[in-house]
């Protein structure tokens, strides 16, 4: 995920998809609480995408289709700017094409 946001965390009772904030959410599950973070529109539907930062971003959880599943440009040879996209989207082969065609466009290659 690209820079982490500075702003102090909002405590919810349910993660909130209509908000960029900060949120600090307790997972009965785990028995712990867990940071939220925004992490962009998908470049191909506009969903809201977000992330936890343990890294458990499992979509069949509180997350479901707003699981952030960003494009790291390293992972595909270029420099940039972690380009957000949707579980729904990466798991679609067009639409996950679709996304990397425009991650491209955004990126840099390496040298």
């Amino acid at each position: 995920m690209a820079g982490k946001d500075a702003r102090p965390p909002v405590k919810v009772s349910r993660p909130n998809w209509r908000t960029n904030q900060v949120q600090i959410w307790h997972d009965d599950w785990r028995d712990r609480d867990r940071t939220l973070r925004y992490t962009g529109e998908c470049v191909v539907d506009g969903r809201r995408t977000y992330a936890f930062d343990d890294g458990e971003n499992d979509p069949r959880g509180v997350l479901g289709d707003h699981a952030g599943s960003p494009l790291i440009a390293e992972e595909y040879e270029y420099i940039g700017a972690d380009v957000p996209l949707c579980f729904s989207c990466a798991n679609t082969y067009e639409l996950y094409q679709r996304g990397l065609e425009i991650a491209k466009e955004r990126w840099t290659a390496k040298p």
